[in-house]
């Protein structure tokens, strides 16, 4: 018969933290306390992080232990840079996001019940403080949430100060907070299809391409750099300079532009930035063909300068985890996103015999990143 094996710290850990989620969607704060005072006992100077410092101090105010809350806060900061060195829980069910969310929700019922608490002023003004400023989470809100967030936050230090000059919870008043930098990046890649408008629409079948692009931002300021790889084929003869391409011949298409866009609408998962630039583009035949008949290399179409008109919509697909619980790493999105753009190529100097614009739709996937700044608040 096979002995089971002892349990390891990770499982035991992980196991409390399941039953602390369980009991937290039961509204038994009893168990919970019960389990935070385990896991801390335990394991807080173990290998292992058991509960991070914003998940304890968010388990402290659920169950509203503010005597812990004040005698934890102190530390909280040389915990944080602690739980870097330490194992983490792996479970799959996301502790902090519940504790969070629970909280925020019932935000009201949390403000009434230190105001009700029989504590001196400076203390209850402190805690509604802490409770703010720990529920203020970096890497999930939307920018223009956040930045109303950290400016209410401001207020309050300020006016805590103000008060209480010398409180003795002045050491700890001065906070780090975290905020979007103004500046980002991003990478997409996908496919599209590639219709062609005026007189190419007698030359050339559709395309279908791929592209890849590169971006930077500055605050809802966009600029991308687009390259698109693809191909049709032609629908007649066209003969160039004396040189036939044969009805049924690979067209070869290659374009590049440079954009810039406005995100002018953003919500947490829907992002929509028209934009507009300069770019140029070519169509021409395969090198199989060009080997296979040289006087083909003479025969090829360069459109630019071309202004592209567009918008992309993106709709968020999911982020990077959070290991941390509270902002320590830089946030990426995913986005599934989908783009039209209006080659406009009545610029370019191509014969009026092959004059045309097109339209492009294009759908793929794209990171969007912004990295995390520590502010004094």
């Amino acid at each position: 018969m096979l002995m089971r094996q002892p349990e390891t710290k990770s499982e035991l850990i992980n196991k409390a933290r399941n039953v602390i989620i369980d009991a937290l969607d039961a509204n038994d704060r009893a168990k919970v306390k019960e389990l935070q005072r385990y896991l801390n006992a335990n394991y807080e100077k173990s290998s292992y992080v058991a509960l991070y410092p914003s998940e304890n101090i968010l388990l402290y105010y659920w169950c509203t232990d503010y005597d812990s809350i004040l005698a934890y806060v102190g530390r909280a900061d040389t915990l944080a840079k602690q739980v870097t060195e330490k194992s983490h829980p792996t479970a799959a069910r996301d502790l902090y996001s519940l504790l969070h969310n629970k909280i925020i929700k019932n935000k009201l019922e949390a403000d009434s019940s230190i105001s009700a608490s029989s504590r001196p002023e400076e203390q209850k003004e402190f805690l509604h403080l802490c409770l703010d400023y720990y529920l203020i989470d970096a890497y999930s809100m939307p920018e223009k949430t956040l930045d109303s967030a950290l400016r209410k936050l401001r207020t309050e230090v300020k006016q805590f100060k103000d008060t209480y000059p010398n409180s003795v919870y002045k050491e700890h008043i001065t906070v780090k907070g975290q905020e979007w930098s103004k500046w980002g990046i991003t990478m997409g890649m996908g496919g599209g299809y590639g219709a062609y408008t005026g007189r190419l629409t007698s030359d050339f079948n559709n395309i279908g391409a791929m592209f890849i692009s590169f971006g930077a931002s500055y605050k809802n300021l966009a600029a991308e750099w687009n390259i698109f790889l693809g191909g049709s084929d032609t629908k007649k003869e066209i003969v160039k300079q004396g040189v036939p391409w044969i009805k049924g011949s690979y067209a070869s298409y290659v374009g590049t532009s440079l954009t810039v866009g406005w995100r002018f609408f953003e919500r947490s998962r829907i992002l929509i930035t028209p934009f507009t630039g300069i770019g140029a583009s070519n169509v021409s035949p395969s090198e199989p063909d060009e080997k296979d008949f040289p006087a083909l290399k003479d025969v090829d179409y360069t459109f630019g300068p071309i202004v592209p008109l567009g918008v992309h919509a993106d709709l968020r697909l999911g982020k990077m985890k959070n290991v941390f619980g509270q902002n320590l790493v830089a946030p990426s999105f995913y986005t599934l996103r989908l783009s039209y753009t209006f080659n406009y190529q009545g610029f370019s100097s191509v014969p009026s015999d092959f004059s045309g614009n097109m339209h492009l739709v294009t759908l793929g996937f794209a990171i969007f990143g912004r990295g995390l700044k520590t502010v004094t608040l």
